[in-house]
């Protein structure tokens, strides 16, 4: 072989080199928008194949089977089975159990404020129509809650009649997780999901700018936070609110008092999970905004940020690791 042979070679194989290289390096991204969990989901994710697109209808797909399963209204749903049983013995599947699990824990580390037995006291409020129940109605509500009340194992559960499973301040989270788990065994390798502010990113993504709503100002953000590969989710007493007689009625309920929490106006937690974010932000803003703190300190890889007014003025307290996503913060 003659040097310009060589040479050619050369050539020829860099060339090779570099189209396998852009063939095996090349990205596709896509992304879906769907009502579902009673909120726009949106999935952004990338793939080394072409059908990524098709990924992500499969992956809309197994979200509204997941919502089909948890939902507490749809008849056909397990939740649903569950509350209208005529049984105090129910056979659970593994999803049941696992959302059981998490709400057990942080109904003992909130000294039962987070209770996802609280389905009565959620039936006679309306947000929507503005319906106010008497204090007869919550105090019957009340006495028909109680997670310490049911006993529950791996394919189990045991209530007393009255009682009904609300998982409406977990059940998103915990789909998400799902889905993005469901993504990732089909090749995705990075993206997320915005389920309604419930984010989550995986894979090897680019820090990710989040805003936070100003909980006053529904025009202005609070916060802006710099997102990597977590979920984060913010919880807000003006959602799903409605105001009489000067006082703001929202959906986020006590279980003790039977109306809706007052110690917070705004809670974002970030942690690894969809599922643990969903859930604690509903804990904490149930907690006082100090003793809410002191518990996220408690977990690994979780902070959290809250809003509170006092004197009419939004006061902030953060956790030490926040620092790490907060880039720029406005509590006017």
């Amino acid at each position: 072989m003659n040097k310009k042979d060589v040479i050619n070679l050369l050539i020829l194989l860099s060339v090779i080199s570099v189209a396998t290289y852009m063939y095996v390096t090349k990205i596709y991204t896509a992304k879906c928008s769907k009502i579902l969990l009673d909120t726009i989901v949106e999935i952004t994710a990338n793939s080394k194949s072409k059908n990524v697109k098709t990924m992500i209808d499969s992956t809309m797909n197994y979200i509204q089977d997941y919502e089909n399963k948890l939902s507490y209204y749809k008849k056909s749903s397990e939740v649903w089975k569950i509350n209208n049983s005529k049984s105090d013995s129910i056979s659970i599947s593994e999803d049941i159990f696992k959302m059981l699990e998490i709400s057990a824990d942080l109904y003992k580390k909130s000294d039962g404020l987070y209770d996802v037995t609280i389905g009565q006291l959620t039936d006679i409020w309306d947000f929507d129509k503005k319906i106010i129940p008497d204090s007869t109605t919550i105090h019957k509500a009340i006495n028909n809650s109680g997670f310490n009340k049911i006993r529950y194992g791996e394919n189990y559960l045991i209530r007393p009649f009255g009682i009904k499973l609300n998982f409406g301040s977990i059940a998103k989270g915990y789909i998400v997780d799902k889905a993005i788990q469901f993504m990732k065994n089909r090749g995705l390798i990075s993206g997320f999901i915005n389920a309604g502010g419930d984010i989550c990113f995986f894979g090897d993504v680019s820090l990710q700018k989040i805003g936070v709503q100003h909980p006053r100002n529904k025009n202005e953000l609070i916060a802006i936070l710099n997102m990597d590969a977590n979920a984060v989710v913010t919880s807000g007493d003006y959602e799903r609110s409605f105001e009489f007689k000067g006082v703001n009625y929202h959906h986020i309920l006590n279980p003790f008092t039977g109306y809706p929490a007052k110690n917070t106006i705004s809670v974002t937690v970030i942690a690894p999970t969809a599922s643990a974010a969903d859930a604690m932000a509903t804990t904490i803003f149930l907690m006082q905004p100090e003793k809410a703190i002191e518990l996220i300190k408690t977990y690994n890889n979780v902070e959290a940020m809250i809003y509170y007014k006092k004197s009419d003025e939004i006061i902030s307290l953060k956790t030490m690791g926040m620092k790490k996503y907060l880039v720029s913060e406005n509590e006017k």
